[in-house]
């Protein structure tokens, strides 16, 4: 079995990009595949807590990242460094997740067979 890893660095709620990514890792990981994610820069803001996408008539990112363990994805790493520059922290987000340096992001990175930039 192949190890995916799917980056995420987009904002939540800038295109269809997004949305459909996360369809793309379910369905991989409906498969019986070994996903994980790791989000950086504005994507990050997928996890925050009490969004409200309502507003621009949009899809709830954070309802789908919640339902990621549904399909066996329970691996999301975040770029420690994205959540410090936009003032938030594990307190503010939906799920637990896995920090990660910048300075770690290569070896992280290589024990993936497969990296996917959404």
């Amino acid at each position: 079995m192949k190890k995916f890893l799917f980056v995420f660095s987009r904002p939540v709620y800038s295109g269809a990009l997004g949305r459909e990514s996360l369809e793309q890792v379910m369905l991989l990981a409906a498969f019986e595949q070994h996903v994980a994610l790791l989000l950086s820069d504005d994507a990050v803001f997928q996890l925050v807590v009490n969004q409200h996408p309502d507003n621009i008539q949009a899809c709830d990112h954070g309802k789908l990242m919640q339902a990621l363990p549904v399909y066996g994805i329970e691996t999301i790493y975040v770029e420690a460094e994205s959540l410090t520059e936009r003032g938030l922290n594990q307190d503010n987000l939906i799920q637990t997740v896995q920090c990660v340096e910048r300075a770690q992001m290569s070896t992280l990175l290589n024990q993936f067979d497969q990296v996917i930039n959404c």
